[in-house]
């Protein structure tokens, strides 16, 4: 009788894919996700696309007299938005406008208000996802709604609330920023 080579052949095959079968289901038993694993040694070599997500970057905290305003940046759009989360003790306007146009508008808060993106007034707490139009950078600006106060015009400091005058309106502004965060080259 002649021996059978490939008998042996078939062994190991047979011992290779048990083992495959337990170190599967060993994986299977400590949580981990054979469905990620088979993916990830089918797409083996393969490149996948970067994943971007919105992080939170810093804070910004700013004190505002009665009718001050200031603006805040340059921002550029990333994904073609800018996010950002407002919250002020005191009711503020807000809102976006080219860094290029804040040097002409700088003084009339009427014309900023018809020119900006994203404008939103009286509002003590927002989060913002504005789309822009266009990647130039871009300011946030900050305006304090109380009146300004330019003198007492004759009035008396007992019919002034004098600590009405002197309070500020803190206002945090807090900046997101598109990140990768897989497959980053």
């Amino acid at each position: 009788m002649k021996p059978r080579r490939w008998i042996p052949a078939v062994r190991a095959a047979g011992a290779i894919l048990a083992a495959g079968s337990v170190g599967l289901l060993v994986a299977a038993s400590f949580g981990f996700n054979i469905g990620a694993i088979a993916h990830r040694i089918l797409r083996f070599g393969k490149t996948e696309p970067p994943v971007y997500q919105w992080i939170q970057g810093e804070d910004k905290k700013f004190d505002f007299l009665a009718g001050e305003g200031k603006a805040w940046g340059p921002l550029a759009p990333q994904g073609g938005e800018i996010r950002y989360v407002i919250s002020a003790a005191l009711p503020v306007d807000t809102g976006l406008m080219e860094q290029a146009q804040w040097a002409e508008r700088m003084d009339g808060w009427i014309s900023m208000k018809n020119a900006s993106i994203c404008y939103e007034n009286k509002i003590t707490s927002s989060s913002k996802i504005c789309r822009m139009p266009t990647e130039k950078p871009y300011l946030i600006f900050i305006r304090d709604r109380r009146l300004k106060q330019f003198g007492l015009g004759g009035l008396t400091p007992e019919m002034v609330n004098a600590k009405a005058l002197q309070e500020q309106n803190s206002v945090t502004l807090t900046v997101f920023t598109r990140k990768c965060v897989e497959n980053c080259r």
